[in-house]
């Protein structure tokens, strides 16, 4: 009796065709998975880094700064510095936060992790916020006159080409924004990294593509528009 070996081109092919058609279910699933474990890590750490910086300033009895760094590969560093001396810091740059002394070790966020144009995205302040920033400019204390502000340069389209200074975390618990930081995450969202004065709290929110009321942002919810008052529509002045 005859005894075939090996396998036919026919069974070849058809074996080659399980293995790529198996490929191609298997490999976008784990490239989604990588990239939600990419996107969780960085939210992650935006949050919870600024209270390292915040413990250290307490600590250390005097201000400490989170500054986001851009680095290679589409990488953010974030980094607690506290204000350079003089005589002790002689390298370091004033004007280049990225040169100041760490308080701790920096953090690099995870691939695809970006900083973006602030201009681009639209949040609301709400009245806390704003009772907030009018108590820090009406009663400055000495600590929050001394931390410098550092602005970031910019390209053409308004992305920070250099470290972003976010915060001054102060002593007493409290801080002193500096700027709000906006950021892409590696599965494209856009996140917006703020901290109140009074309370030194961080919140990381999602940014808004377009400028949405609040009502109206229910009513969409909701899966209804907005009717125009009567005011808009006869073209009067709108109700102080």
């Amino acid at each position: 009796m005859h005894v075939r070996a090996g396998f036919t081109l026919i069974e070849t092919l058809v074996t080659l065709a399980l293995v790529v058609l198996l490929g191609s279910l298997v490999v976008p699933a784990t490239l989604a998975r990588s990239e939600q474990a990419r996107t969780s890590a960085a939210e992650r750490e935006l949050e919870l880094f600024p209270s390292i910086a915040r413990r250290e300033a307490q600590r250390l009895g005097g201000p400490v700064a989170i500054v986001l760094i851009p680095a290679e590969d589409e990488r953010l560093e974030l980094a607690a510095v506290r204000m350079p001396d003089s005589e002790e810091d002689p390298e370091a740059d004033s004007n280049l936060p990225a040169t100041w002394p760490r308080v701790a070790e920096d953090r690099v966020l995870p691939e695809g992790t970006s900083l973006v144009d602030p201009s681009e995205l639209f949040d609301f302040v709400g009245e806390v916020d704003l009772v907030e920033r009018r108590e820090l400019v009406t009663a400055p204390k000495p600590e929050q006159e001394s931390v410098p502000r550092v602005a970031s340069p910019v390209d053409e389209r308004g992305v920070p080409t250099g470290p972003v200074l976010v915060a001054w975390f102060l002593s007493d618990g409290t801080a002193v924004p500096v700027t709000t930081a906006a950021i892409e995450l590696p599965d494209a969202r856009r996140v917006r990294l703020t901290v109140r004065a009074l309370s030194g709290e961080v919140g990381l929110s999602l940014a808004l593509a377009d400028p949405i009321e609040p009502d109206a942002a229910d009513e969409t919810k909701a899966g209804t528009a907005p009717a125009p008052t009567a005011a808009a529509s006869a073209g009067g002045d709108e109700p102080g």
